[in-house]
């Protein structure tokens, strides 16, 4: 959904774009940090098996582009304020380097907050086991951060035909063409009762293998 950009001064178009935190989210494994591979359809199961670590990736898909007409045409705020506090457009396909200071909060709800410590996304969603392992294990996730990821149905669409290979290939078409930011963030466990220390989180996680199908 794109907001009309004639309902308002520039002043109002940045008032709203920082106070608009709806989003929609969605958690993945893939065994290859440059999501080349990545896909929203997931089997991933433990493992002993040697090998470097599934990583863990949080999809945050903003409700609403929030524009500004600009002479030459509109301005995507929801994009370009993140973008200037460090996220940085995603490069296909070479892992994301490290967004300093940016944090996702994993609790009720979701929370991605910035280097200011202020909230730019809410979200809810369900991990499996696997991915809040991986999450807790390593400390960080690879943050996608995007109007067009494949987790949240386009205006009209019927949720049964939006299904997986549909995801996938709005998914990747938006990496491809530069409309995504990404970043590795920092992870942290907001949860009642959880065991925030990664000294103590560390013993008795398995890693894990990804078998995608």
């Amino acid at each position: 959904m794109i907001s009309d950009p004639l309902e308002a001064d520039a002043g109002q178009h940045i008032r709203e774009a920082l106070a608009d935190t709806k989003a929609c989210g969605r958690l993945l494994l893939t065994g290859d940090p440059t999501m080349r591979r990545l896909s929203h359809h997931q089997v991933a199961v433990d493992s002993d098996t040697a090998g470097p670590p599934a990583t863990p990736v949080v999809l945050v898909e903003p409700v609403v582009d929030r524009v500004m007409p600009l002479d030459q045409g509109r301005y995507s705020l929801t994009m370009a304020i993140p973008m200037k506090l460090g996220l940085t457009p995603f490069r296909p396909y070479r892992k994301p380097e490290t967004a300093a200071n940016w944090v996702i909060r994993d609790g009720t709800p979701w929370e991605l907050l910035d280097p200011t410590g202020a909230v730019v996304a809410r979200f809810s969603c369900q991990p499996n086991p696997q991915w809040r392992a991986a999450a807790i294990e390593q400390r960080q996730v690879v943050l996608l951060y995007g109007c067009r990821l494949g987790v949240r149905p386009p205006d009209g669409v019927p949720g049964e035909r939006y299904h997986i290979g549909v995801r996938d290939g709005e998914l990747h078409a938006s990496l491809a063409s530069g409309a995504v930011l990404a970043g590795s963030v920092a992870y942290t466990d907001l949860r009642p009762g959880a065991k925030a220390s990664p000294e103590r989180a560390k013993g008795g996680i398995r890693r894990l293998r990804l078998r995608t199908e």
